[in-house]
């Protein structure tokens, strides 16, 4: 059997409730089968990194040198840790590691499932039900049994079949599941909460890219987010770990030396050899 075959039969099989609305994907064109081999050092370096800076972000010192508080003054009522966010790593000839950015509403998670499984009988799935789960428990609203999936402009996406995917397997997980557009939910200040027509919103798997939800069509998710909605991931992590300030700010040793304490200092001499931007 070859690589495309595999992978569009594993398709069918894990993902045998979807509701596909949209036409066949073409599996050649958004999957490569070949192989790059890389040292397992680099997943262990990136890992590391990875670590590192996500307690980095969760220190004091950290948070009030970026302005946490000014930008989302009600952090304190945010408990969850946000899911399925990427690290962009470039790899040199050396296999040095270096970070390019910060995806917070990144798209192919289930397409390297798809090639990992049909190379390896080895799915990480299971793995990132217990990371929704996770999520769950740590929302304003822990059983929770609805997830939407929210983005804008979905019919437009070259993703969108992933929508569907996700959606069906938030459905086998026991889920109740809507794919929605961001425009389409609306705010009740009297009730203080989100909606989706009749139906409140409690807990968002978010792909839209309005990441610090500043715009003025965003203000409806902002007064969610604020009060009650569990947004995943949230914007909070965007701007302490992928805003581009954060890593202009990071990239400048003099900057962390003057606003870190000792405690995150510590941690940012694990991060800074992996940044890609450098100061002389």
């Amino acid at each position: 059997m070859d690589f495309y075959t595999s992978i569009k039969n594993l398709y069918k099989q894990i993902y045998f409730n979807i509701e596909e609305s949209f036409p066949e994907i073409s599996w050649d064109r958004i999957v490569s089968n070949k192989v790059l081999q890389l040292p397992a050092s680099c997943l262990n370096e990136a890992q590391g990194f990875i670590s590192a800076f996500y307690k980095l972000s969760q220190t004091a010192s950290y948070q009030e040198a970026t302005g946490l508080k000014k930008q989302f003054p009600f952090d304190e009522n945010i408990k969850n840790h946000s899911l399925l966010m990427a690290y962009d790593f470039h790899v040199d000839d050396q296999n040095n590691l270096k970070l390019i950015e910060v995806n917070t509403n990144a798209s192919g998670y289930l397409l390297a499932d798809l090639v990992y499984t049909s190379m390896s009988n080895t799915s990480s799935l299971d793995s990132l039900k217990s990371s929704f789960l996770s999520e769950l428990e740590l929302s304003h609203h822990p059983s929770e049994k609805k997830i939407f999936i929210v983005d804008e402009n979905i019919s437009q996406q070259k993703m969108i079949f992933e929508f569907y995917m996700y959606k069906a397997l938030f459905e086998q997980w026991g889920f109740n599941s809507k794919i929605v557009e961001f425009s389409q939910l609306h705010w009740d200040d009297s009730k203080k909460a989100l909606f989706d027509n009749d139906q409140p919103v409690d807990f968002i798997y978010n792909r839209y890219c309005d990441f610090l939800l500043q715009k003025e069509v965003s203000s409806h998710l902002l007064n969610g987010f604020s009060q009650n909605v569990t947004l995943s991931p949230n914007p909070i992590h965007y701007f302490l770990l992928a805003d581009k300030e954060r890593l202009l700010e990071l990239s400048d040793p003099l900057w962390a030396e003057q606003m870190l304490d000792q405690k995150a200092l510590s941690l940012y001499e694990k991060i800074k050899d992996n940044l890609i931007l450098t100061y002389p």
